[in-house]
């Protein structure tokens, strides 16, 4: 992939949220690549890099679908694994579960597939949406 990055320059870094009609990583890959690529040289795009297009948060829509409901519920989550000593794991979490209205059981059957929890450990969750932004 080419670049337009000038040197000593400023640049922005901004976030994009898509909810694309394909669930293909590769096609996904393909498709944004092929609508970004031109516009790099032209003076708007520098750079960009695609994530999580190898595996997307999948989510559904309703029978009557309105503008924004795909990115209602769907969300990344902190999640804190902790014990006596304090925590012990830290996870992102991309879901469209909302991991906060779920019981302490709830989350550790949901979650325990995916990473170890030991006995008796709590789990704690965040909605990275939520949280204050700052830029350092």
């Amino acid at each position: 992939m080419a670049h337009d990055i000038q040197a000593n320059t400023p640049h922005a870094i901004v976030t994009v949220k898509l909810a694309i009609a394909a669930i293909c990583g590769d096609t996904i890959a393909d498709g944004l690549n092929e609508m970004l690529n031109p516009h790099i040289g032209e003076g708007f795009i520098a750079d960009y890099a695609l994530l999580h297009t190898h595996s997307p948060l999948i989510v559904n829509s309703s029978e009557e679908p309105e503008e924004g409901e795909l990115f209602n519920d769907a969300g990344t989550w902190m999640v804190a694994i902790h014990q006596d000593v304090g925590v012990t794991d830290y996870h992102r979490v991309d879901s469209a579960i909302r991991l906060d209205t779920l019981t302490p059981d709830e989350l550790i059957e949901l979650l325990s597939p995916k990473f170890n929890i030991e006995d008796g450990a709590g789990i704690d969750v965040i909605k990275i949406e939520t949280t204050k932004r700052h830029i350092l």
